[in-house]
């Protein structure tokens, strides 16, 4: 939120005056103004949300005393603030749990969610809680951004049943998705989609509006979220994913994030969009920035869009490679693991050999080992031993895991 200057210097006013005087002089009604205030103006990271956060972590200021919508007020200002201890947290947390989820409003759960999810903390009972109470008491009262809000927060923190995001799916279609804004969009179809509810009808209703407003008329960032959602829900058709393409190409790559180059790349490979310009646009901005730039889920995104639309140059596999060797195996997963044995194999087939191929295999061959057999799933395993025979590579031990 902008505010004009003049305001600013009577914000600043405002907190030096209150500043001066103990916290605990303020009674609960006056903490309240200064908590939402901060959150109208935005002020995450001033000295008023320090001083409040040290108050509450040594027991100053009581989280007891206050009301439930200025405790989830105050959990969202501390939530957006950078650097708040997690401990802090913890004291929040204990405090929600101690209290009756029936009184609590439903605006009050959405953004008790939404902080922790934020602040990717584990809340596991919370999030429990919260879904049992919206699947009480149903979904009619809920406003637009808390639907928004509760949404994107069971998809951030991988919490949530499908018989959550069916209700939250039926309201939607209920209620249309018009009045939403376009961040609210696309935030509705990346949820459903990551949370694997893919047969929602919002998806058809997020689909229709995106043309009845025009792709023209979002942020970048925007349209490549929406068409990854998509193209990960597997619920794209040509149409969608052709005209966004269109409207990228029409766009300045130069102010394209890291990410959405990546999604770009995987969501294009992904639906078969293998004939594709944007395929050599990113390659070169890739190129311009400089692969230490990105960050291991980029270039994992990057691998496997160019292999599964079998584009890219030899350049830009042997760049992924040495990427991948410098920054090391020990903390890969066993799904990368298997994406580095089977797709850089693939890549030769069109690229031909890669120089740096049999370095990673000895590297990997190595990592494979130290984690065992049992770390992986064995159609994984399966995958990584093909990988390794493609390029001529593998020692028995490795073979016979």
């Amino acid at each position: 939120m902008h505010f004009k200057e003049k305001d600013h210097e009577l914000a600043q006013v405002c907190e030096r005056a209150i500043l001066s005087r103990d916290i605990t002089t303020f009674n609960d009604a006056d903490i309240t103004q200064i908590v939402s205030g901060c959150i109208n103006l935005d002020l995450t990271a001033t000295e008023i949300s320090y001083t409040l956060q040290e108050s509450i972590r040594n027991g100053q200021l009581k989280l007891s005393n206050f009301e439930n919508q200025v405790l989830s007020a105050m959990v969202m200002l501390f939530a957006k603030s950078d650097g708040c201890a997690v401990e802090l947290f913890d004291i929040f947390l204990e405090e929600i749990l101690s209290r009756d989820f029936l009184l609590m409003d439903s605006a009050v759960l959405a953004q008790f969610v939404w902080s922790f999810a934020k602040k990717e903390l584990n809340a596991d009972t919370l999030f429990d809680r919260v879904e049992e109470e919206i699947l009480r008491r149903g979904t009619a009262n809920l406003e637009r951004r808390h639907i928004v809000q509760i949404l994107w927060a069971f998809s951030k923190a991988e919490k949530g049943g499908k018989q959550l995001f069916y209700t939250m799916d039926k309201e939607l279609a209920l209620r249309g998705v018009e009045g939403f804004v376009n961040s609210a969009l696309l935030q509705i179809v990346w949820s459903f989609a990551t949370r694997d509810v893919t047969n929602a009808k919002v998806f058809n209703l997020v689909k229709d509006e995106v043309f009845n407003r025009g792709v023209g008329m979002f942020e970048t960032h925007e349209l490549v979220l929406i068409l990854y959602s998509f193209v990960f829900a597997q619920r794209q058709n040509i149409k969608l994913v052709e005209e966004i393409e269109s409207e990228l190409l029409s766009r300045d790559v130069k102010k394209f994030r890291n990410s959405s180059l990546c999604q770009v790349a995987w969501s294009l490979g992904r639906a078969r969009k293998s004939d594709s310009k944007m395929f050599d646009v990113i390659e070169e901005s890739v190129f311009q920035r400089g692969l230490h730039q990105f960050s291991k889920s980029e270039k994992f995104l990057l691998l496997r869009g160019y292999v599964e639309a079998k584009r890219g140059n030899r350049k830009l596999y042997e760049g992924l490679q040495v990427s991948f060797l410098k920054s090391g195996f020990s903390d890969l997963t066993a799904t990368e693991i298997y994406v580095l044995a089977s797709y850089f194999p693939e890549a030769e087939d069109f690229t031909g050999p890669l120089i740096n191929t049999g370095q990673l295999f000895d590297t990997l061959e190595r990592e494979i080992l130290t984690k065992g057999k049992l770390f992986f799933k064995k159609e994984l395993l399966r995958g990584i031993k093909n990988g390794f025979r493609k390029v001529g590579k593998g020692s028995k031990e490795l073979l016979e895991l």
